[in-house]
């Protein structure tokens, strides 16, 4: 089925590489406030150093692929058929609930790259929270994006031209809470079948409507059953994969 539910991306065009680091001012993120000085401390204030630090659910890994995917590099930044180099930093508040704000850019290399970085952080769910004696605070956090581009095979070059380049399909819920809810509901469907190494293969269209689905255990048994498809469906849509902005198919593996 796999073979039929749409062209597998990463060998079409242009793969977008960004790379993200992450940091709170001072780099002093690690260390230990004394208790006696930290609690008569505002309880609205931001904090630059903390016992346990914000980090966004599923890791720097996931907000890399989500950020990767959600990202849309302007036209004026691809010069001579290749997508320049660029470091955008980002200064922004993770709020107690996880939730960003007071999000802005401290190095932009113009072009609208440093306003769609603010764009793609202000859509991306919620972060766990920093935390300071054992309570969430509000936390400064600092993430230096660098954007480029990999290299493309030669049938890439031949369909798109060396102009191409890709953003693979998302879930709006974002990634790291489509995977939990996935494999919560999937597991009440197939619990006694369900075991810890599951694959799963979801047919996204132009639309962001999940067409198709499959699942493989690790005996290689397959389940692509209406019920299956109408849980994936209830999840709720995907913002489409595009080549150069426009939308196409893709099939998105996840593993349970």
């Amino acid at each position: 089925m796999r073979d039929k539910l749409g062209v597998i991306l990463v060998s079409l065009a242009v793969v977008l590489c960004t790379s993200i680091g992450y940091g709170q001012e001072m780099k002093v993120s690690e260390r230990t406030l004394p208790v006696d000085q930290d609690q008569n401390r505002d309880p609205n204030e931001v904090y630059l150093a903390v016992q346990i630090k914000a980090e966004p659910y599923g890791g720097m890994a996931a907000l890399n692929r989500e950020f990767k995917a959600r990202f849309n590099i302007p036209e004026v930044t691809i010069k001579d058929g290749a997508i320049m180099r660029f470091q955008i930093i980002i200064r922004f508040i993770i709020e107690k609930d996880g939730s960003l704000s007071d999000i802005m850019t401290l190095r932009d290399p113009g072009s609208g790259l440093g306003e769609e970085a603010v764009r793609v952080l202000s859509e991306i769910t919620k972060w766990k929270p920093a935390m300071q004696n054992n309570k969430n605070v509000r936390s400064q956090f600092t993430l230096p994006i660098t954007i480029g581009k990999s290299d493309i095979n030669i049938e890439s070059k031949a369909q798109w031209g060396d102009k191409a380049y890709l953003n693979t399909a998302v879930p709006i819920m974002g990634e790291y809470f489509y995977v939990e809810r996935l494999r919560e509901e999937y597991k009440k469907i197939r619990y006694h079948k369900f075991e810890d190494k599951v694959n799963m293969y979801l047919s996204i269209n132009e639309e962001g409507e999940v067409v198709g689905v499959e699942a493989l255990n690790a005996e290689g048994m397959i389940d692509s059953s209406p019920e299956l498809l109408e849980l994936v469906r209830s999840l709720g849509k995907w913002l489409p994969a595009r080549i150069n902005k426009e939308s196409i198919k893709d099939v998105v593996a996840i593993g349970l």
